[in-house]
């Protein structure tokens, strides 16, 4: 029963705080509103809710719904609500960190779709486009060679080193990089592919060191032997795409999703505010 009890504080909770939050109705009244199918306590289960809970049962039944079904399916409601206030008045909110969690998640979670039902207008979007085009560029992409010398039994560290820097010296005086690589590469079988790659899939490649040493070297240069898992290796830059912006209509999609997520963050963070000036809130003077 615990589990089954923190489960349903947890899926509803939201639903009932707002529900009271939002409601219409005198609590003495007795007269509920159109979209309230049912009160407890002065809290509402809306209508809309009821009609889910409706259209859930029916999928799951071969059968049309009876009014049976109904006041099962309104029973339960009323079950969880109950609960739901129970919850409340043990303080399990906020004693239990599940429930706590999942209350906090849902009004972040009512924010983000309070933002994402708001059209945005073109002209918003095309001056938010114009004034952060650096957040839509496409990847710069990379071409890049490796060779790689290991130390072995019969060879240290430092003599490897000298063997790397011989072919950084090779690639650095005109040599082709094919020939280079040919003589001095003994890492075994290469998995770069040999062509032009975003910089977060090179990483995956060949780490993020050896990647800032590639973006740092001009088209035909090799960057210096750099010492990774026992071995030295030698990046060549053959070719380098910059990262260009993209016009509005091929991003689009991704600017209403930027804006409407900032939005949300601010309306959250509004709501706080609001919510810090108008509460009362006490701090301990351990903190001050």
């Amino acid at each position: 029963m615990t589990s089954n009890f923190t489960y349903l504080l947890a899926a509803g909770a939201f639903a009932g705080l707002v529900a009271a939050l939002v409601s219409l109705m005198d609590a003495g009244s007795g007269k509920l509103p159109d979209q309230v199918i049912a009160g407890v306590n002065g809290s509402f289960i809306p209508r809309a809710a009821f009609e889910r809970a409706l259209n859930a049962v029916a999928t799951d039944k071969r059968g049309a719904l009876t009014n049976a079904d109904r006041h099962r399916v309104l029973d339960r409601l009323i079950d969880e609500e109950l609960l739901i206030q129970y919850g409340i008045r043990q303080g399990l909110i906020r004693s239990d960190g599940r429930v706590k969690s999942s209350l906090v998640q849902s009004v972040i979670g009512a924010k983000i779709l309070l933002a994402e039902s708001r059209e945005i207008p073109i002209e918003q979007a095309l001056e938010f486009f114009t004034n952060n085009r650096t957040l839509f560029f496409n990847s710069e992409r990379l071409r890049v060679g490796l060779i790689r010398i290991p130390a072995s039994e019969a060879r240290d560290l430092d003599a490897a080193k000298v063997r790397a820097e011989e072919a950084a010296d090779h690639l650095s005086a005109g040599l082709a990089f094919t020939d280079v690589q040919q003589e001095y590469h003994e890492g075994g079988a290469l998995n770069l592919p040999d062509t032009l790659l975003p910089t977060g899939k090179l990483i995956d490649y060949l780490g993020p060191l050896l990647v800032d040493r590639a973006m740092a070297l001009q088209v035909g240069a090799a960057a210096a032997p750099e010492l990774i898992s026992n071995s030295w290796q030698v990046v060549y830059l053959h070719e380098r795409i910059q990262a260009v912006a993209s016009d509005y209509d091929e991003v689009k999609e991704l600017v209403l999703i930027e804006i409407r997520r900032r939005e949300a963050e601010n309306l959250l963070r509004q709501s706080l505010q609001r919510m810090r000036e108008t509460e009362d809130i006490v701090i301990s003077e351990v903190l001050l």
